[in-house]
Protein backbone atom coordinates (compact mmCIF):
# COMPACT_ATOMS: atom_id res chain seq x y z
CA UNK A 1 0.00 0.00 0.00
CA UNK A 2 1.08 3.43 -0.86
CA UNK A 3 0.42 6.50 0.93
CA UNK A 4 0.69 9.99 0.39
CA UNK A 5 -0.24 13.08 2.96
CA UNK A 6 -0.54 16.58 1.48
CA UNK A 7 -0.57 19.57 3.95
CA UNK A 8 -1.49 22.85 3.07
CA UNK A 9 -1.52 25.47 5.72
CA UNK A 10 -4.82 27.71 5.60
CA UNK A 11 -5.06 30.91 8.25
CA UNK A 12 -2.75 29.41 11.02
CA UNK A 13 -4.08 25.95 10.78
CA UNK A 14 -3.23 23.05 8.28
CA UNK A 15 -5.75 21.44 6.02
CA UNK A 16 -4.91 17.38 5.78
CA UNK A 17 -5.64 15.72 2.56
CA UNK A 18 -4.87 11.66 2.79
CA UNK A 19 -4.50 9.55 -0.33
CA UNK A 20 -3.88 5.57 -0.09
CA UNK A 21 -3.35 3.59 -3.17
CA UNK A 22 -2.78 -0.68 -3.36
CA UNK A 23 -2.74 -2.86 -5.68
CA UNK A 24 -5.27 -5.86 -5.93
CA UNK A 25 -7.01 -7.75 -8.36
CA UNK A 26 -10.59 -7.01 -8.85
CA UNK A 27 -13.27 -9.34 -10.06
CA UNK A 28 -16.05 -8.76 -11.90
CA UNK A 29 -19.35 -10.03 -10.26
CA UNK A 30 -22.95 -9.87 -11.06
CA UNK A 31 -25.84 -9.72 -9.03
CA UNK A 32 -29.54 -8.51 -8.92
CA UNK A 33 -30.85 -5.82 -6.84
CA UNK A 34 -33.52 -6.40 -4.41
CA UNK A 35 -36.12 -3.77 -5.93
CA UNK A 36 -38.96 -4.93 -8.11
CA UNK A 37 -40.79 -3.13 -10.67
CA UNK A 38 -43.21 -1.68 -9.01
CA UNK A 39 -41.17 -0.11 -6.44
CA UNK A 40 -41.07 -2.49 -3.63
CA UNK A 41 -38.49 -4.80 -2.43
CA UNK A 42 -37.98 -8.53 -1.72
CA UNK A 43 -35.91 -9.83 1.93
CA UNK A 44 -31.74 -11.07 0.63
CA UNK A 45 -29.26 -11.67 2.80
CA UNK A 46 -26.01 -12.12 3.24
CA UNK A 47 -24.48 -13.78 6.08
CA UNK A 48 -21.75 -13.14 8.34
CA UNK A 49 -18.31 -15.28 6.89
CA UNK A 50 -17.43 -18.84 8.92
CA UNK A 51 -20.94 -19.43 10.33
CA UNK A 52 -22.34 -22.95 10.83
CA UNK A 53 -25.57 -23.42 7.80
CA UNK A 54 -27.26 -24.88 10.98
CA UNK A 55 -27.35 -21.20 12.87
CA UNK A 56 -28.10 -20.03 9.56
CA UNK A 57 -31.40 -22.03 9.16
CA UNK A 58 -32.07 -21.52 12.69
CA UNK A 59 -31.99 -17.72 12.48
CA UNK A 60 -34.27 -17.78 8.93
CA UNK A 61 -36.49 -20.15 9.98
CA UNK A 62 -37.30 -17.62 13.47
CA UNK A 63 -38.02 -14.29 10.89
CA UNK A 64 -39.95 -16.47 8.66
CA UNK A 65 -41.85 -17.42 11.45
CA UNK A 66 -42.56 -14.22 13.13
CA UNK A 67 -43.13 -12.04 10.13
CA UNK A 68 -45.00 -15.26 7.62
CA UNK A 69 -42.72 -14.99 5.38
CA UNK A 70 -43.33 -17.61 2.33
CA UNK A 71 -40.53 -20.28 1.01
CA UNK A 72 -36.65 -18.99 1.78
CA UNK A 73 -34.28 -20.52 -0.17
CA UNK A 74 -30.62 -20.34 0.93
CA UNK A 75 -27.69 -20.46 -0.62
CA UNK A 76 -23.71 -21.07 -0.19
CA UNK A 77 -20.15 -19.95 -1.83
CA UNK A 78 -18.84 -23.56 -1.69
CA UNK A 79 -16.33 -24.43 -0.34
CA UNK A 80 -16.43 -21.94 1.85
CA UNK A 81 -18.77 -21.15 4.87
CA UNK A 82 -20.38 -18.25 3.11
CA UNK A 83 -24.15 -18.20 2.80
CA UNK A 84 -26.74 -15.65 1.15
CA UNK A 85 -30.91 -16.00 1.43
CA UNK A 86 -33.93 -15.04 -0.59
CA UNK A 87 -37.60 -15.08 -0.30
CA UNK A 88 -39.86 -13.59 -2.85
CA UNK A 89 -42.22 -11.57 -1.15
CA UNK A 90 -42.91 -8.13 -1.46
CA UNK A 91 -42.29 -5.04 1.12
CA UNK A 92 -41.79 -1.57 1.33
CA UNK A 93 -38.18 -0.27 2.16
CA UNK A 94 -38.16 -0.07 5.52
CA UNK A 95 -40.54 -3.38 6.26
CA UNK A 96 -37.82 -5.02 4.34
CA UNK A 97 -34.81 -3.50 5.94
CA UNK A 98 -36.78 -4.47 9.56
CA UNK A 99 -36.85 -8.60 8.81
CA UNK A 100 -33.49 -8.13 7.58
CA UNK A 101 -32.12 -6.13 11.00
CA UNK A 102 -34.35 -8.51 12.79
CA UNK A 103 -32.10 -11.59 11.59
CA UNK A 104 -29.72 -13.07 13.93
CA UNK A 105 -25.71 -13.25 11.95
CA UNK A 106 -26.07 -10.74 9.19
CA UNK A 107 -23.07 -9.51 8.03
CA UNK A 108 -22.64 -6.39 9.04
CA UNK A 109 -21.25 -4.42 6.10
CA UNK A 110 -23.98 -5.76 4.04
CA UNK A 111 -26.22 -4.10 6.65
CA UNK A 112 -24.16 -0.97 6.26
CA UNK A 113 -23.92 -0.65 2.51
CA UNK A 114 -28.32 -1.43 1.96
CA UNK A 115 -28.88 2.11 4.19
CA UNK A 116 -25.69 3.63 1.99
CA UNK A 117 -27.31 2.60 -1.34
CA UNK A 118 -30.98 2.36 0.12
CA UNK A 119 -31.23 -1.09 -1.79
CA UNK A 120 -29.57 -4.56 -1.46
CA UNK A 121 -27.63 -6.52 -3.90
CA UNK A 122 -27.25 -10.50 -3.98
CA UNK A 123 -23.90 -11.80 -6.20
CA UNK A 124 -25.53 -14.55 -8.19
CA UNK A 125 -22.44 -15.10 -10.43
CA UNK A 126 -19.07 -17.79 -9.43
CA UNK A 127 -16.16 -16.53 -7.46
CA UNK A 128 -13.35 -17.91 -8.82
CA UNK A 129 -12.38 -21.17 -7.52
CA UNK A 130 -15.56 -21.12 -6.17
CA UNK A 131 -19.14 -22.81 -6.93
CA UNK A 132 -22.89 -21.31 -6.21
CA UNK A 133 -24.74 -23.94 -4.62
CA UNK A 134 -28.41 -23.65 -3.38
CA UNK A 135 -28.01 -25.72 -0.06
CA UNK A 136 -31.43 -24.99 1.94
CA UNK A 137 -34.95 -24.75 1.43
CA UNK A 138 -37.00 -23.59 4.12
CA UNK A 139 -40.84 -24.10 3.21
CA UNK A 140 -43.89 -22.14 3.91
CA UNK A 141 -47.06 -22.47 2.84
CA UNK A 142 -48.04 -19.24 3.58
CA UNK A 143 -49.34 -16.86 1.02
CA UNK A 144 -49.10 -13.74 3.02
CA UNK A 145 -47.63 -11.62 0.79
CA UNK A 146 -47.56 -10.79 -2.97
CA UNK A 147 -44.22 -12.08 -4.63
CA UNK A 148 -42.00 -10.93 -7.37
CA UNK A 149 -42.36 -13.08 -10.02
CA UNK A 150 -39.52 -11.57 -11.99
CA UNK A 151 -37.09 -12.25 -9.49
CA UNK A 152 -37.92 -15.99 -8.53
CA UNK A 153 -37.54 -15.99 -12.62
CA UNK A 154 -33.82 -14.21 -12.53
CA UNK A 155 -33.29 -16.78 -9.36
CA UNK A 156 -34.52 -20.10 -10.82
CA UNK A 157 -31.98 -19.48 -13.64
CA UNK A 158 -29.30 -19.92 -11.86
CA UNK A 159 -30.56 -22.66 -9.04
CA UNK A 160 -32.36 -25.81 -10.58
CA UNK A 161 -33.99 -25.92 -6.91
CA UNK A 162 -35.96 -22.50 -7.26
CA UNK A 163 -39.69 -23.24 -9.53
CA UNK A 164 -39.81 -21.23 -12.51
CA UNK A 165 -42.51 -18.82 -12.44
CA UNK A 166 -44.70 -17.82 -15.43
CA UNK A 167 -43.36 -14.53 -16.46
CA UNK A 168 -44.31 -13.17 -19.64
CA UNK A 169 -40.97 -10.79 -19.39
CA UNK A 170 -38.41 -10.33 -16.81
CA UNK A 171 -38.32 -6.95 -15.39
CA UNK A 172 -35.03 -6.99 -13.11
CA UNK A 173 -32.20 -6.91 -14.74
CA UNK A 174 -28.73 -7.73 -14.20
CA UNK A 175 -26.27 -5.65 -12.15
CA UNK A 176 -22.80 -5.87 -13.03
CA UNK A 177 -20.30 -4.53 -9.97
CA UNK A 178 -16.84 -4.49 -9.36
CA UNK A 179 -15.05 -6.61 -6.03
CA UNK A 180 -11.83 -6.76 -4.34
CA UNK A 181 -12.79 -10.60 -3.70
Amino acid sequence: MKQLIIRIPIFGRTLALQLRTWIAKISTHYGVTNQTPDGYFIPMWDFAEDRDLDIIMQSLSKVQDEYGLSTIYVFQTYPTESYRAVCFDKFDFAKCVGIICMTDNVDFNYLRFIWIRKRFVLRLSNKIDREERLVGVLPSFKEKYEKSLDHQAVFSKFYSGIPKPTVDKVRVTLSKYESFR
